[in-house]
């Protein structure tokens, strides 16, 4: 539930996410947010040399790449409101 994480993420040694994927991060965000909210967009960072560009989500760009670090390993989200 959502509570329990509120509590969970207080704590900087334990993982919100079993494996800490961007699968998992995706698929919490679409199931807490289905009701209000629709996904029109899922951008995920990629590096090109120096440049860093967020790219359509694939089967590619969902694997963690480390040398991004913490920060753009996470998806950004474009969403709509539903109401």
């Amino acid at each position: 539930s959502y509570e329990g994480m509120k509590v969970i993420r207080k704590d900087r040694n334990v993982c919100l996410f079993e494996y800490g994927t961007k699968e998992e991060l995706i698929d919490f965000i679409k199931k807490g947010t289905q009701e209000f909210w629709e996904i029109e967009q899922i951008g995920i960072a990629e590096k090109y040399c120096d440049t860093i560009k967020y790219n359509d989500l694939n089967d590619s760009n969902i694997v963690r790449q480390d040398s991004l670090g913490e920060f753009l390993n996470r998806p950004i989200f474009i969403m709509k409101s539903k109401i």
